[in-house]
């Protein structure tokens, strides 16, 4: 999702880390982050930002920040949202940092290293933490959450077919056709989990002759039903 809306929408400035000596947990984290955004909205600040939680060896969480800012006053922008996190949390400036994300170009290798970083096992929520690892503002995804969640997923299914077509020994040229008329198929079909006697598990059918049946299933080996109504589902 971030690779692609940073490809074809508003691309972020700099990564930012707040960090902290005492050990915040994610709602006063989220707390201290939405009063310091609403704040300096009030002073004329408007930015977008996608959060990522990042664990120390200690225990203590610190946020990275991926913020979409005027690159020109990315600083001044970056001072003033210091020293709000400072007044508000155990913290000193200089443990504070700031960075360029640098060209459109370098987005996807850039984002991979980053995040990447961020979820290694050193990097792991204590034992008994809850919530989330990433957030963002409302308008962080030029095309809208929902929009960026349908883009990323096609995008994956596309890799995964032109993965396939390439092992089975396809030219780049016609994998690509063979994935994109491949797509175009997956699009205009939707499968539907119903009993022998048609009553299904979903509320809408695209075609009534494309109904996979319980029946049909159980004769290949036993099944979990929900598990399959779930799966079969979450792949469109």
């Amino acid at each position: 999702m971030l690779v692609l809306d940073a490809m074809e929408g508003a691309a972020p400035a700099v990564w930012g880390v707040l960090t902290a000596r005492e050990h915040l947990t994610r709602a006063e984290l989220n707390g201290h982050l939405r009063t310091i955004r609403q704040r300096m909205k009030r002073e004329g600040w408007s930015v977008e930002w996608f959060v990522q939680v990042e664990f120390q060896r200690r225990g203590a969480l610190h946020a990275n920040l991926l913020v979409k800012v005027d690159r020109d006053r990315a600083e001044a922008w970056w001072a003033r949202v210091v020293e709000l996190w400072c007044a508000r949390v155990d913290a000193e400036p200089v443990g504070q940092w700031l960075g360029a994300v640098g060209e459109v170009a370098a987005i996807a290798k850039y984002l991979g290293k980053m995040l990447g970083h961020g979820l290694k096992a050193e990097q792991a929520p204590p034992v008994g933490w809850k919530g989330h690892r990433t957030s963002h503002t409302r308008e962080y995804f030029t095309a809208g959450t929902v929009a960026a969640r349908a883009r990323a997923r096609q995008s994956l299914r596309h890799k995964r077919a032109l993965a396939v077509l390439a092992a089975a020994g396809h030219g780049a040229h016609d994998a690509e056709l063979l994935a994109h008329e491949q797509m175009t198929r997956d699009a205009a079909t939707t499968w539907v989990l119903a009993t022998r006697s048609g009553a299904r598990f979903s509320t809408t059918v695209h075609d009534p002759n494309r109904v996979v049946t319980l029946a049909n299933l159980r004769a290949t080996r036993p099944v979990d039903v929900v598990d399959v109504a779930r799966r079969l589902l979450a792949s469109g």
